[in-house]
């Protein structure tokens, strides 16, 4: 661990690996007894009780990515190849496509989602899965899905928007940054839904000599309002008001993160081949607040 991390971590606590034998692991998150979770590079969605092995529950995800659930309990999930934001129903298995485009125009890949209690979700779009000749929009959006299901382009002012986050009291969208500048931004949040301009947040440097071991990519916030974000080295936490606290180095180098477990304190990060999973004091907030 670097910084003080005193308040954040259980004391005592260390990492444990919860499963393996995976390549890119992403997208945790809590519902109902289960942590879920996608394989990227081999199109997998998995579900697994703690302590128990993970279960393939979907194949042919598009390069499934980011994951949450709505206000009902239905999974929402970025396709990122397949170009979608979609919704499985919960009592059915139907897969209902959300967002497609925007505008008329076919939306690039989508890569991080979240919800509201109010039936709004955001996601963001960065262009990597899209070949520049392929894509019908020349900058990457960070989008919000009306309770209606209107498709709106809140911000695009990043270049490469990826992870985001509410903070605990609503008020506030996170988005990290993920290519050519390291950062995390913050967008107030309207009583519409729509979003204020966006403001630098925090910086996650490169390591020494402009090293990369790590970008800044998936958000979650706990009850008390303090911001984690993987990137450069692994798990960097902020105080709501954008002060370093430390960075929580995992076994293996994170691309998201997420708070599991009926009380919410236990921290997973989704690692390459592995998940690991270590206890902190704080709750996270829950999936949809």
């Amino acid at each position: 661990m670097a910084g003080d991390l005193s308040t954040i971590i259980e004391p005592g606590s260390e990492f444990e690996q919860i499963a393996t034998g995976f390549v890119f692991t992403e997208g945790p998150v809590w519902d109902s007894g289960y942590l879920y979770f996608v394989d990227i590079r081999t199109n997998l969605l998995l579900r697994m009780k703690p302590g128990g092995e993970p279960e393939v529950i979907r194949r042919e995800t598009g390069s499934g990515d980011g994951l949450t659930f709505d206000h009902n309990g239905n999974l929402l999930m970025c396709e990122g190849s397949h170009r979608r934001l979609t919704r499985t129903h919960k009592d059915t298995g139907r897969i209902e496509i959300i967002a497609e485009r925007w505008n008329k125009l076919r939306i690039n890949s989508p890569n991080d989602v979240i919800a509201r209690p109010d039936g709004t979700v955001y996601f963001t779009d960065p262009p990597w899965a899209v070949d520049a000749s392929k894509r019908q929009l020349d900058f990457a959006g960070v989008y919000r899905i009306s309770p209606d299901g209107e498709v709106s382009m809140e911000a695009k002012d990043m270049e490469f928007p990826n992870g985001l986050a509410m903070s605990s009291d609503g008020s506030k969208l996170y988005v990290s940054n993920t290519r050519t500048e390291p950062y995390l931004n913050v967008y107030d949040v309207k009583a519409n839904g729509s979003l204020g301009a966006g403001e630098r947040f925090a910086d996650i440097p490169y390591g020494p000599n402009g090293t990369v071991d790590g970008v800044p990519d998936g958000v979650k916030v706990d009850e008390d309002g303090n911001v984690f974000c993987t990137g450069n080295g692994g798990g960097w936490v902020f105080s709501s008001d954008g002060a370093t606290i430390g960075v929580i180095e995992a076994p293996e180098l994170p691309a998201n993160l997420g708070f599991i477990g009926d009380d919410r304190k236990t921290l997973v990060f989704t690692a390459r081949t592995s998940v690991y999973s270590i206890r902190v004091q704080t709750p996270g907030m829950p999936v949809v607040y």
